[in-house]
């Protein structure tokens, strides 16, 4: 009972996260990391193993989406204040 409320759970994050990533919210990838995670306890106590590759990938993709988000921020953040900087 617990794991079918737990997949509910996993589902509804997962949904929101994508809903965040998508209204270029950045907490949506933090949001789906959590996902994939509770994806993994979910895959490991119901033995389904394919659910537990899927959940592993789209946890390396969360994070590696959110690094690559993060660092253009951060050089759209930089270009504004050097162009302030220099006139």
């Amino acid at each position: 009972m617990v794991i079918i409320l737990l997949s509910f759970v996993a589902a509804a994050f997962e949904l929101f996260g994508m809903y965040l990533v998508g209204n270029k919210n950045k907490f949506g990838f933090k949001l789906n990391i959590v996902c994939c995670v509770l994806w993994m306890v979910v895959a490991a106590v119901s033995g389904v193993y394919g659910l537990m590759v899927t959940a592993i990938v789209m946890f390396m993709l969360n994070i590696r989406n959110f690094r690559k988000w993060r660092d253009e921020e951060n050089r759209r953040n930089l270009r504004k204040v050097y162009e302030k900087l220099r006139g």
